[in-house]
């Protein structure tokens, strides 16, 4: 987890993928955007790409400004969904998804606490207020314990 990649201030971002596409300025990996809001993977290259289809994510190459970003590829994927495509696709997750972790993760139970770790050291390496931010974690780790059981 220490080789991670910095992705914990990526905010996300809106763009027409589909016009990008049809002009040739961008390839889809995975599966094709439903939606044209993304986050961005940076210092990503092809070479990096691994399954995360399964997580209703996909992965966009804008060639026009050469950025790689995460995209959904289907309705309803979740904050942990999106977590552990970055985690998987070897970034530190976004803090921002922090506030819309649910308790009942579509991912398992392991990789989700692997995740609320990486977002713990996250917290602490950025600065941000442990106090709200550390209880929520906190709070959801006791929740995924509960749901081992």
């Amino acid at each position: 987890m220490e080789n991670l990649k910095d992705a914990s201030n990526v905010q996300k971002a809106y763009v027409d993928w589909w016009a990008l596409f049809e002009a040739g300025d961008a390839e889809f990996f995975q599966g094709e955007p439903g939606r044209p809001d993304a986050f961005l993977l940076p210092g990503f290259s092809k070479k990096e790409i691994v399954p995360i289809d399964m997580l209703g994510m996909c992965i966009i190459h804008n060639m026009e400004i050469n950025e790689w970003s995460l995209a959904y590829a289907r309705q309803n994927v979740d904050a942990w969904e999106i977590a552990a495509a970055y985690f998987r696709l070897g970034y530190k997750p976004p803090l921002v998804l922090i506030n819309q972790l649910t308790t009942s993760p579509r991912i398992s139970i392991e990789e989700g606490i692997k995740i609320l770790e990486v977002f713990r050291k996250g917290i602490e390496e950025h600065l941000e207020d442990p106090g709200e931010m550390g209880k929520m974690l906190l709070h959801i780790k006791s929740n995924l314990h509960g749901a081992e059981k």
